[in-house]
């Protein structure tokens, strides 16, 4: 049981199983982003949600350490999304038809506007969590360097380990506090400053990576 034989798939194939699963986390948030900001934007006026919407487009725009960047992310996301797909060509097309009309009066719906605006949105919060990746990978690798170093001082003096303590980093390191962080930002229908929830993020998940580093193993 101890040894148990590792397939050749698990082995060779874990790119793309890491991608996929970055690729289905990503589009899971994106859906609840759409539904948080479609359920807080009918608390509002009819006339004050898609000006609310643009605001927080113009805010995180300008918070944006690359506007440029940023501007294209959300731009492309929703080409693909709304215009490559023919959603937006069949929300606006106004021919005197029944069928024709129906289709006209779906883009009378301000969702379908919330939801443009979303998406947009999306993609510009998108590049803020792509933008802060350096920093955090960064100070994870001196955390790790440091906490390595930690652990051969634990070894040369004896010193007492504690799986449990490894375990509970592994933990909340990598498999939650980072995903949940991000999820929350992605989601989120206030505007506030991204290095309020990134940076807190990025030295709790360094510190627990130190935490692994140290009390990893104490002999080969």
């Amino acid at each position: 049981m101890a040894n148990e034989p590792i397939h050749i798939s698990r082995v060779s194939l874990w790119p793309f199983w890491v991608a996929a699963r970055l690729f289905l986390g990503a589009f899971l948030i994106y859906f609840v982003s759409l539904v948080v900001v479609v359920f807080y934007a009918s608390r509002l006026p009819e006339n004050q949600q898609l000006p609310w919407a643009e605001g927080l487009i113009t805010f995180y725009s300008s918070e944006s350490k690359d506007p440029v960047f940023a501007e294209e992310m959300g731009a492309k996301l929703h080409y693909n999304l709304f215009i490559r797909t023919g959603i937006k060509q069949f929300a606006t097309v106004k021919n005197e038809t029944i069928f024709e009309k129906t289709k006209a009066n779906i883009a009378k719906l301000p969702i379908l506007g919330l939801l443009e605006r979303a998406t947009y949105l999306f993609g510009i919060k998108l590049t803020h969590v792509i933008l802060a990746l350096p920093v955090f990978f960064a100070l994870i690798v001196i955390m790790a360097f440091e906490g390595w170093m930690q652990r051969s001082i634990r070894k040369a003096c004896s010193g007492h380990e504690s799986a449990s303590i490894y375990h509970r980093a592994k933990k909340f390191s990598f498999t939650l506090m980072p995903p949940l962080v991000a999820s929350i930002y992605l989601a989120s229908p206030w505007a506030f400053k991204s290095i309020l929830l990134f940076l807190p993020c990025i030295v709790v998940t360094a510190y627990l990576v130190r935490l692994q580093a140290v009390y990893y193993k104490k002999y080969f």
